[in-house]
């Protein structure tokens, strides 16, 4: 192998005012969330070694594209592990909702990624 993709969805709380102090207090909220896209992998972990960074595109972390292309490179040279329903990662929703880092922004701004990469890239 030449290395390791550790990847994963998120569960969407919406967020209100909960004390999240012990791990039982996070699973409670998981159990009563939803994942939050079927396309979507919220994290991915690369084994030390697995990744050539310097040939990684200058990538704006954030934006549209980026998540995409680096699962998919993942997943077509490493073995992929998906750990969803093992790990609980937890996106807390304020009032902005999912969707809150992508509010005010322009075309041109939420795009830029889409210049290093093609469709096949992040299909």
């Amino acid at each position: 192998s030449n290395g390791v993709l550790v990847i994963g969805k998120r569960r969407d709380a919406n967020f209100k005012g909960v004390e999240l102090w012990t791990d039982e207090a996070v699973d409670g909220l998981a159990q009563n969330s939803d994942f939050f896209r079927d396309d979507a992998i919220d994290f991915f972990i690369y084994s030390r070694g697995a990744m050539d960074w310097s040939k990684v595109p200058r990538f704006c972390v954030g934006r549209r594209g980026y998540d995409n292309w680096l699962v998919n490179h993942g997943c077509n040279n490493l073995d992929a592990i998906d750990v969803s329903l093992s790990a609980v990662a937890l996106h807390l929703n304020a009032k902005d909702g999912s969707f809150a880092g992508h509010k005010g922004i322009t075309l041109s701004d939420r795009d830029y990624n889409m210049k290093f990469i093609s469709q096949k890239d992040i299909a």
